[in-house]
């Protein structure tokens, strides 16, 4: 008990001092065309665990970052596309990809950590080739960005 009463004991204000994360849920999308999945019975078909980061992924690396504040925070998106357009080497490209993109995937907290296993430019395409560290596993991101 405090000697003020209008202040309390930190013990009586019933923080949650567990800083364990629900188990990550998503809507399931097609990869291809990044539309929702119904499932049998009409209604949008939700995945847990790896799969759901893993869409997260998907879609925070296609979503512009500061484009959609009033949506999502300003940790949320990627910043790769401030490459379209300029003439870096191959080298810069590269090394900047990978940098925007572990940056964008690092905001979630179910990610430990994300391993370059390659960031390739040819021609005006970007191939990623990623692999996500997840209490869940880990798994391989591959694509065109």
């Amino acid at each position: 008990m405090s000697n003020f009463p209008f202040v309390g004991v930190e013990s009586d204000y019933g923080y949650n001092t567990i800083n364990e994360l629900p188990n990550p849920k998503e809507m399931k999308i097609s990869y291809d065309s990044g539309e929702v999945i119904l499932d049998d019975t009409g209604n949008i078909a939700i995945v847990e665990g790896l799969e759901a980061i893993k869409i997260w992924c998907y879609l925070a690396i296609k979503t512009q970052r500061f484009n959609h504040n009033q949506i999502f925070s300003s940790d949320y998106g990627s910043e790769h596309r401030k490459l379209i357009g300029w003439e870096y080497s191959k080298e810069l490209t590269e090394t900047e990809a990978y940098r925007y993109i572990k940056d964008c995937l690092m905001a979630n907290p179910y990610i430990n950590d994300i391993r370059n296993m390659g960031v390739n430019r040819k021609a005006d395409k970007l191939y990623i080739n990623i692999e996500i560290d997840t209490k869940y596993g880990n798994e391989k991101i591959e694509g065109v960005i």
